[in-house]
């Protein structure tokens, strides 16, 4: 078997030039650069403390609110990454913007180059054109946030683990720098591999090869990821993995106070910063334990209301707006961000179940569910305050839908109808 693919090559007649892949980047390109002419950046919410943290970093090498207060609170990647802007611009927000920008036709080329390896060029341009239209992707051009690097990252990881002209060994190293680099960004990054393992599994590769490649890519990862976890053991005086928020995610979706809604966190301001973690993380455990059936309703109502609404971007840049756009406007790009996310999810959930009905259960291994899923269990069982927390789904989502369009829409006819999605 072919580790890679075995997808058939559909006649040359059947699929669009690349040209057209092309031209979906110029229009994502088109669409972002005019956004962010149009609209400043002005930083609201985290983006507040993305901007500190990065600027601290750039101007005297300490990462935290001030200079004179280090922090192990979130992940050091998405303020590292603009601290670098600052030190070539300086304090230039606009840098930061075409930062995104490019980023933000990253994501548009890696879900392209994706969709095209796992099913064709067609569902590869459908599922282009989705995410380069995308409102909430376009208005993420003038935020300051962990989303557009993150999501780049965790599809390069896929796109190399996919990928097939070097030993297994060597791209599971490679996989696992990338892994490290998405961990440094959001520390859900770890669980990666075994993602990618469960994956490799599904496309032919023997149990134990699977385990060894996972096994592999995570030993890389931690040890990428080890030096921060050495700083905050330092500043904490105390073991650390990654950050100091863990206990508090898991806390703020199961408390007696919340189902899934945001609620304010005990201080205990007698703790350090990992003591407080700790107890807050050890009173969702044992509330969890004390009422596990609630604990399985709500998390399936997290579920839900992870998919309910897609206007975050909207309101992270709802203070610019006010300055440029009528209220009648900003209502109208609320409701076009809202109804283009639930035509989106409506269609790959429709995709979804077509592709399990052609291709069987087994299909639920593959990335572009098993990493939907990920997110959404992830975030079912922690918290699930905001809808930011599915952008990492939606390029996943994005191929659905396509697949979808294509298939029903043109039609997938015989064996290109009948090609496997990356079954090895």
């Amino acid at each position: 078997m072919n580790e890679a693919s075995d997808l058939e090559s559909p006649s040359p007649g059947t699929q669009p030039p690349r040209s057209m892949l092309t031209l979906v980047l110029i229009v994502a390109a088109a669409l972002r650069g005019a956004w962010l002419l149009g609209i400043p950046i002005d930083p609201t919410s985290d983006g507040k403390a993305y901007d500190a943290f990065a600027w601290n970093l750039a101007s005297v090498g300490v990462y935290g609110w001030t200079p004179d207060e280090p922090s192990s609170h979130w992940p050091p990647g998405t303020s590292f990454l603009y601290s670098l802007v600052y030190r070539a611009f300086g304090h230039s927000y606009l840098a930061i913007g075409v930062l995104n920008l490019v980023l933000g036709v990253i994501l548009v080329l890696l879900t392209m180059l994706l969709a095209d390896r796992w099913f064709n060029r067609r569902v590869a341009l459908g599922a282009g054109l989705w995410v380069a239209l995308w409102p909430s992707w376009i208005l993420y051009t003038t935020v300051l946030a962990s989303e557009l690097p993150f999501v780049v990252l965790v599809l390069l990881a896929v796109l190399v683990d996919e990928g097939s002209g070097s030993r297994m060994g060597s791209r599971a190293a490679l996989v696992g720098v990338l892994v490290s680099a998405a961990a440094y960004v959001r520390m859900e990054g770890m669980l990666l591999p075994l993602i990618l393992g469960a994956s490799r599994w599904r496309r032919g590769s023997s149990m134990g090869s699977a385990a060894w490649s996972a096994t592999l890519t995570a030993i890389v990862a931690i040890a990428l990821i080890s030096p921060w976890c050495y700083r905050n053991g330092l500043l904490e005086d105390r073991a650390v993995f990654v950050t100091t928020s863990a206990g508090l995610n898991l806390w703020m979706g199961n408390n007696p106070e919340t189902e899934g809604e945001s609620v304010r966190a005990p201080s205990y301001p007698g703790l350090t910063r990992v003591e407080r973690d700790r107890r807050l993380g050890a009173l969702a455990i044992d509330y969890i334990a004390e009422k596990p059936v609630r604990f399985v309703g709500r998390s399936i109502v997290k579920a839900v209301r992870l998919h309910e609404r897609e206007t975050i971007a909207f309101r992270w840049n709802e203070r610019a707006l006010e300055r440029l756009v009528t209220p009648g406007w900003r209502v109208a790009l609320k409701i076009a961000s809202q109804a283009y996310w639930l035509i989106v999810l409506g269609t790959a959930v429709v995709g979804g179940a077509w592709l399990l009905l052609r291709e069987g259960w087994g299909m639920l291994l593959h990335p572009v569910f098993s990493i939907w899923a990920f997110i959404t269990a992830l975030h079912s069982v922690t918290m699930a305050l905001q809808d930011r927390f599915h952008f990492p789904s939606t390029p996943f989502i994005a191929m659905l839908a396509a697949y979808l369009v294509i298939s029903w829409g043109k039609g997938i006819e015989n064996g290109d109808a009948r090609r496997r999605v990356a079954m090895t």
